[in-house]
């Protein structure tokens, strides 16, 4: 119990570690993070098709709405950081702490048909029939940064990715970091398949050094991912709000980060709506999901949820295995 009242006691500074994270190739914005307080899936601000800003460390409700406008108005994620820095409500930077991510393309030019988005130089034309209008644009690339004041308290710190920004404080060292973005990197898969798996990179008991006594790594943790054309119901939205009830209930601490992996797997089998080997996602498996198997052995990449789907056997690698599967569950085999 007296362990309980000092979390409390803690609980404004949302202390935390979380990574926010852009795919340019299927324009996928996402967030995730975990904290030993609860109800930490407050510092998350998703912008479908824009980006992601996370706020931490003595969180502030007026200066994530700050944060929140800026993004919509267009500015980077450096130029967030900065204003950020220099317009804190309570003109208090050095406690805060800060990461964005977000798609940055230099000319829209609207929905146009595809022969027409080949005339102009340079352009990508992001439609899917060649007989109706697509969006029409510049290479879509991906911005970071991240903000941690000097008063922030220890272990604190960022790491900033092509695509990723990690940033955390009060943690056990800088390894549980270096753990995210590790995962991060190294897991194949779409983005909510590698943002899952950088929250198991920092789960270690003490991640959030206040959770050290319990053996767990924070009391709550949470996955959003958000399609570009998602309004507010998010594509992928899960939360674990506290283990303290579970505590409380069976006088066992149950890490948060193990919860939110078993709602995330019965994500896949109870709302994910394709079944592995449909590839190409037109609910039928057949041929044509084979020869674009082949096709990423080969060399050609997996976009987005493609390489889940064609993973048969969850080895994480696609390869001659997975297309003898994919024939055998054709056939009925």
């Amino acid at each position: 119990m007296k362990k309980q009242l000092l979390i409390l006691l803690f609980s404004n500074t949302f202390a935390t570690f979380s990574i926010v994270a852009v795919d340019t190739n299927t324009r996928e914005v996402g967030s995730a993070g975990g904290s030993c307080i609860a109800n930490s899936i407050i510092i998350s601000d998703i912008h479908p098709g824009v980006g992601v800003i996370h706020t931490q460390s003595y969180w502030n409700q007026a200066n994530q709405n700050y944060a929140s406008d800026l993004m919509n108005q267009g500015f980077s994620p450096d130029e967030i950081m900065d204003l950020l820095e220099q317009n804190d409500i309570q003109n208090n930077p050095g406690i805060r702490q800060y990461g964005a991510a977000d798609l940055y393309q230099e000319n829209n030019y609207g929905y146009l048909y595809e022969y027409e988005c080949m005339e102009i130089e340079d352009a990508i034309w992001y439609g899917d029939d060649n007989n109706s209008l697509g969006e029409c644009g510049d290479a879509i690339t991906s911005r970071t940064s991240s903000f941690t004041g000097v008063n922030c308290l220890d272990w604190k710190g960022h790491i900033n990715g092509i695509n990723y920004a990690i940033q955390g404080n009060i943690l056990l060292n800088e390894a549980i970091l270096t753990g995210i973005e590790d995962a991060f990197v190294n897991t194949n898969g779409n983005l909510d398949q590698k943002l899952m798996a950088a929250l198991q990179g920092g789960k270690v008991p003490g991640a959030d050094s206040r959770c050290l006594d319990e053996g767990i790594s924070t009391l709550s943790a949470f996955i959003r991912v958000a399609k570009p054309y998602d309004d507010d119901d998010f594509y992928m939205d899960i939360n674990v709000n506290s283990v303290i009830p579970y505590y409380n209930n069976t006088g066992e601490w149950l890490d948060p980060i193990d919860t939110l992996q078993t709602l995330y797997d019965n994500w896949y089998d109870y709302v994910f709506e394709y079944d592995i080997g449909d590839i190409n996602q037109d609910n039928i498996i057949n041929i044509l999901d084979v020869v674009i198997v082949v096709n990423f052995i080969m060399g050609e990449h997996p976009l987005g949820i493609e390489y889940y789907l064609s993973d048969m056997n969850s080895d994480g690698i696609i390869n001659i295995q997975d297309i003898i599967l994919l024939i055998n569950q054709i056939l009925g085999t």
